[in-house]
């Protein structure tokens, strides 16, 4: 691959931050905590919410870093897997349009424009369309044997659907070249259970060079059967590296 383009440092800076709160918060709720039993037993409402606010920075804070993890993992197997036409940006943010924030990565390349979104939280799921399950093992009685799942909040293929036609709509306002635009999520430590008609395709990290091969190379593309120029990929390049 010609290179990795990111803001890893930004997100690491993020990253550190949430930590930094949370370490913060500890040891200021400690205090409050120790003060209660030395002085007073009501200075310990003081301390417990700001135990509850170093527990969820610490934990957001966590779960980002796992996220950076599985980015860096998906990053490394691309530079070994794909050759010199293509270029892969990482948590991408669009120049002048902070619509949906940070996009997990961006692979450039003959196919077009592949946007990814990295899930990196283990366990199993499910998607049915753009609604996604965590599978809690075993069936439901009570749902005519269907398996035990919670919802999930923030759906991965919703986000990057998004994420994708914002790419397209980024590319169309500032005048540059259309190419094709497919949205994807990856899996990296999850198992996808079942799906029922998804959104978009979704692959598991171990799957993820099969597909690569069959969707994105010029004899197995699943994109327009025209390879993209390089002299467009430049235009592209140039514009999203020079902002």
């Amino acid at each position: 691959m010609q290179s990795i383009i990111g803001n890893s440092s930004a997100y690491r800076q993020l990253i550190l931050r949430d930590l930094g709160l949370a370490c913060g918060l500890s040891i200021a709720a400690l205090l409050f905590i120790f003060l209660a039993f030395s002085i007073s037993i009501w200075i310990l409402a003081l301390g417990l919410p700001l135990l509850a606010g170093a527990f969820w920075f610490g934990n957001r804070g966590s779960v980002a870093l796992q996220k950076q993890r599985s980015q860096e993992r998906l990053a490394t197997l691309l530079s070994k897997v794909l050759g010199e036409n293509y270029i892969y940006f990482l948590n991408l943010l669009l120049p002048e349009n902070r619509s949906v924030g940070m996009i997990d990565g961006v692979l450039l390349g003959p196919h077009g424009a592949l946007v990814l979104e990295v899930s990196s939280i283990s366990g199993q799921y499910i998607c049915e369309g753009d609604t996604w399950y965590r599978y809690m093992g075993g069936n439901d009685s009570t749902a005519k044997k269907q398996p035990n799942r919670k919802r999930i909040k923030d759906s991965p293929t919703w986000k990057v659907i998004r994420a994708a036609r914002e790419v397209k709509s980024w590319l169309s306002v500032r005048n540059l070249p259309q190419v094709p635009v497919q949205p994807i999520v990856v899996l990296d430590r999850g198992k996808l259970f079942s799906s029922t008609h998804p959104n978009c395709p979704i692959v598991e990290h171990a799957d993820l060079v099969t597909y690569l091969k069959e969707q994105i190379s010029p004899k197995g593309s699943s994109f327009e059967a025209t390879d993209v120029s390089e002299s467009t990929l430049e235009q592209i390049i140039h514009r999203l590296k020079n902002h």
